[in-house]
Formats: C-alpha cells, structure tokens, sequence
C-alpha cells in the first residue's frame, strides 16, 4: 500500500511498481490481500464508508458500502462471511455471495471471532441491546438454539469442538 501527496492509498503489485491494482483510497486495510491471506481488501471512500473488493475488479465492490466492515472472516480468508456494521452501529453477518441481504438478524455485537466467521462451524453468537448473548444457527437466524445469558463460551459447540457450551 502505498500513499500519495494528496493522502490516499493504493495496493500496489511487485510485477507493475508504477500502476496500483486497485482505486486509491482514503484508506485501504492491510489485512487480506496484502497480508497474503485472500483475495480481498477493505477500502475506505471519502464518505468514511467502507466496502469489500477483490483484487481482480477494483472499480465494483464486491459489497455494499458500511460504517465499518470487519477483517475477519473472507477477508483473512477463513470463511464466505463477513460482519458488516450499519449507520445505527449495528452489526449483521452477510454472504460474500448475497451482499444486500443479511444471514443474520441485526444485532448489538456478533463474535467475529469465533464459529461461523471462521468456518469453525454454522453457529454464532450474538448480543441484543439488553446486553444478552444466545446461540444462533446460520440456517435459523430468526430464533436463537439457546437461551438468552449474560455470557456464553464459544469453547464447545460453536468452535465445533462438541455438542455442548458453557453459559
């Protein structure tokens, strides 16, 4: 990634030093392609939204536009999802392959760390307003396979390390 005079950043390629492969950018993360962990980057626009793209098409993203976009999952290359994060602060699990339609329910927080942002299994978990955490299916996304707790552990069903989990 490089970043010109007047402050806005291209990913550049080793082959061609002197024409970036994508757009320039207000900002570009480094995680995913120039990490070297897919095919993907998080570029910001001059709106402070931000959006995915690959780096075979930089003029179309791959997403819509958010006010923030996390790093895990496709980006780094270990799922097909993504959390996506609304003007209201409030976070969704999206499809790379279904970008205006959520997976999931909008909610106060997803783990993006574990289950099914990192392919470890088809299960998340999500936080409401009240601060409460339940288990949710991907194929469910409407009711949750648990109750409502304070906390629950990843440790167990949603890692995919068994059919039990800690709340």
């Amino acid at each position: 990634i490089a970043e010109n005079k007047q402050g806005k950043q291209a990913i550049f390629h080793i082959d061609n030093p002197s024409q970036p492969i994508s757009q320039w950018w207000d900002d570009i993360t480094i995680f995913g392609l120039v990490a070297g962990e897919s095919d993907y980057y998080i570029a910001k626009n001059q709106n402070n939204q931000y959006a995915i793209f690959h780096k075979d098409n930089p003029n179309e993203p791959i997403t819509q536009w958010w006010r923030s976009i996390s790093s895990e999952g496709i980006i780094e290359g270990k799922s097909k999802y993504y959390i996506a994060v609304n003007q209201k602060g409030e976070q969704a699990i999206f499809h790379i392959d279904n970008p205006h339609q959520p997976a999931s329910q909008w909610w106060k927080n997803i783990d993006e760390y574990n289950g099914l942002i990192k392919n470890q299994s088809k299960y998340y978990i999500a936080e409401d307003r009240d601060d409460l955490k339940a288990i949710f299916h991907i194929n469910n996304p409407d009711e949750p396979i648990s109750q409502w707790w304070v906390h629950i552990y990843s440790d167990g069903l949603v890692n995919n390390q068994s059919e039990y989990y800690i709340a």
